[in-house]
């Protein structure tokens, strides 16, 4: 049986630690051998008829590994959240502290603290009204709320956004055959500065993103279902997920609109 305990920071960081059971883990492994064995190539083997001892033999002990705690993390995460009643904001990064018996696994997460988003309504229609512009109205909006609604940000959020846009730029860069160096001293920045740069840009997106979100339940904002699809489909990204994304981005829409309309 696995077992879990856990720890709270008070930015909502959480830390979940595994206990489990070497024997747990070794019969999972099996499973993984035989199946990577059925599509494994070995000399004097026809593919999908490799024995599996001799499979496991030619397989990365560490990737056979990696797979099979893809099979028991999933699980033993999703019980430790009934057990100790939490609600995360991200899926978890895992990380084997101890690969001893008991293997000792740790995973980083994170839940939002409550907060008062306060007399939102109010807020938006004294700063909407210093502007005809649809743009600046809703940048008016936005910044208001940031100034006004508080907002304690776990780090480990923080930290998934910012290498998230830090990956971006990164990959951009390569695209168009510039290195970091080259852009750094054309925004005349020093990494150091470019990356709280990012942090605060980061902190300021997760920012209206929980205000909007919290704004939408109190106002049980829906979606028409029919312009999810629609732009599911405008999208082309092939993942039933994507679907919740886009609800998530069309309600936060909506409150925005209703805030400077």
């Amino acid at each position: 049986m696995i077992k879990s305990t856990l720890a709270r920071e008070d930015d909502g960081t959480i830390q979940i630690n595994f206990e489990v059971p070497q024997k747990e883990v070794n019969d999972k492994k099996v499973t993984v051998v035989k199946e990577m064995a059925k599509t494994l190539t070995v000399a004097g083997f026809r593919k999908g008829k490799v024995p599996v001892d001799v499979a496991e033999k030619n397989l990365d002990p560490n990737e056979v590994l990696q797979h099979a705690l893809q099979h028991i993390l999933p699980k033993a995460f999703a019980n430790s959240i009934k057990e100790h009643k939490i609600k995360p904001a991200i899926y978890p990064k895992f990380e084997i502290t101890n690969d001893k018996d008991p293997m000792a696994i740790r995973a980083i997460t994170c839940e939002i603290l409550p907060f008062d988003v306060g007399d939102y309504k109010k807020l938006a229609q004294k700063v909407s009204g210093q502007t005809k512009d649809i743009k600046e109205k809703e940048n008016k909006v936005l910044e208001a709320l940031l100034e006004s609604v508080k907002v304690i940000i776990p780090k480990v959020l923080i930290e998934e956004e910012l290498n998230q846009r830090l990956s971006s730029l990164l990959s951009r860069l390569e695209k168009l055959g510039l290195s970091l160096e080259s852009y750094l001293a054309s925004v005349k920045k020093t990494p150091e500065e470019l990356r709280k740069s990012y942090e605060d840009d980061a902190k300021k997106t997760i920012a209206i993103e929980l205000i909007l979100g919290q704004i939408a339940e109190k106002e049980k904002i829906k979606v028409d279902p029919q312009k999810i699809d629609e732009a599911y489909l405008a999208s082309g990204v092939k993942d039933e997920n994507q679907k919740y994304i886009i609800e998530s981005i069309l309600k936060k829409r909506a409150v925005l609109d209703s805030l400077v309309s």
